[in-house]
């Protein structure tokens, strides 16, 4: 249990690393640009959990796991989490600005 905790704390951040290193390689951008990636971040983040309850109320009224579900779920959350680094990186709250 511990171990799966820790590897899921390292794959968030190496993903968010991953995001603020694209947003700080690119550069900055403009206002329409930077609020287009603001709601994407916010429709990845929403179909992540959206996901999430789909897989359990599949697991409910199928009494199995979805395999499709858990994969969906695990790429939203990923890029969820790399364009949440980019929108750091790319406003002016980065620590290096």
């Amino acid at each position: 249990m511990v171990r799966g905790m820790g590897s899921f704390i390292v794959m968030v951040v190496l993903l968010l690393a991953m995001g603020c290193m694209a947003g700080y390689i690119y550069g900055g951008i403009s206002w329409s640009t930077y609020y287009a990636v603001g709601r994407a971040v916010k429709a990845f983040w929403w179909a992540a959990g959206l996901l999430f309850i789909a897989g359990i109320v599949y697991r409910i009224v199928f009494n199995r796991l979805s395999g499709m579900c858990g994969i969906l779920l695990f790429v939203a959350i990923a890029v969820a989490l790399v364009l949440t680094g980019f929108h750091y990186a790319v406003g002016g709250s980065a620590w290096w600005r």
